[in-house]
């Protein structure tokens, strides 16, 4: 399979002067800000510097160097011609357990003329999907708009008069992309060249005929796999543009399950039925619930977790017999909405 690592392979001797940035690149640089960053010079660090700077963390920290994809894309990335000097500046990661909100966000220099402002998605924490289902009655929630604040902040403080920024990120990094990008100043949207939305998820509300979309809408840029769901969940913006992946059904979330090719992603002809199937079916769900009563129900969801101690993903994966009894008799006391959302998600999985 040609994914993003073969892509930094084979296309990793070219300046972007030779390639320009392309989807391939923004899913790069939107799969590094998913790693965990600590202790980074405020002037910003090069991907070489970066890649040996979380190299020698990762030793301090574990007993081998079995290295997962994100780690082996960055080490790739910091070693070859193309990314090597990219220069990463402005990291910033900020959790607020009061506001529900996991906020990540950096600035890539990727040449002299060119900026990429990415956010970056799920963390995996219990918090962190919580944040998720606050949009389908939150709008905007505050992540969105600290995602405005800090692409403001960039363009105000990065000024040349021919500099421009691309924007984007993966999942809910995608979204925060669109609302920076669709409410930002008209002096900021004029300064963006790209919105990359990454297998995203849309808005409760419809932005499409709005006058901050309808000034950027040649400019974006919405692509998700074949078995696309999150990208299709909720008010979307501007056309899907379906891209071959590996992998079934939900699991083609992931980007390294992608297709890449010289130009970028590997665009599909369309996208699968199961995409079609499970994603108008959660959305029918969404839309089955008064708004009045959205809260409640994502608060009654996440309530079933947080009382059986899965604060992460993870713990998902490694629950024992008492936490599976806890989960399987809160589900019973579920809601009729909540209980037809968990039954058409294992069905559909």
């Amino acid at each position: 399979m040609d994914n993003i690592l073969t892509y930094v392979k084979y296309r990793g001797d070219l300046s972007f002067k030779t390639a320009p940035f392309d989807s391939a690149d923004a899913t790069l640089f939107s799969t590094l800000i998913g790693l965990d960053f600590e202790d980074l010079p405020e002037a910003g660090i090069s991907l070489s510097d970066l890649a040996a700077h979380y190299g020698d963390k990762i030793r301090e920290n574990r007993d081998d160097e079995r290295f997962d994809d994100k780690e082996k894309l960055l080490f790739e990335a910091g070693a070859c011609e193309r990314y090597r000097n990219v220069l990463m500046t402005d990291y910033v990661k900020d959790i607020s357990t009061e506001d529900e909100m996991t906020f990540y966000a950096a600035v890539f220099k990727i040449t002299p003329r060119l900026l990429f402002v990415v956010y970056r998605g799920t963390d995996g924490s219990l918090l962190s999907w919580k944040e998720n289902f606050n949009c389908l009655y939150r709008f905007p929630t505050p992540g969105q708009l600290r995602a405005k604040e800090y692409l403001e902040d960039a363009v105000g403080r990065y000024k040349g008069l021919f500099l421009k920024f691309a924007v984007g990120g993966h999942s809910k990094g995608g979204n925060l992309a669109c609302y920076a990008t669709v409410f930002a100043d008209p002096k900021v949207q004029k300064k963006i060249s790209g919105v990359y939305l990454l297998d995203s998820p849309g808005f409760i509300e419809d932005l499409n005929d709005s006058p901050g979309y309808l000034r950027i809408k040649d400019r974006v840029h919405a692509f998700g796999p074949e078995g696309c769901v999150i990208g299709r969940l909720m008010q979307g913006i501007g056309d899907l543009t379906p891209v071959k992946a590996e992998g079934k059904g939900i699991y083609q979330h992931d980007m390294f399950f992608w297709r890449t090719y010289a130009g970028g992603l590997e665009e599909a002809e369309k996208v699968s039925h199961f995409s079609d199937r499970l994603s108008s079916k959660i959305n029918a769900w969404i839309e089955a619930i008064p708004a009045e009563e959205r809260k409640a129900t994502v608060d009654e969801l996440f309530g079933v977790f947080e009382k059986n101690g899965i604060l992460h993903i993870n713990d998902l994966t490694h629950i024992d017999f008492k936490k599976m009894f806890g989960m399987i008799l809160s589900a019973t006391r579920l809601s009729s909405e909540n209980r037809r959302l968990l039954g058409i998600i294992f069905r559909e999985l």
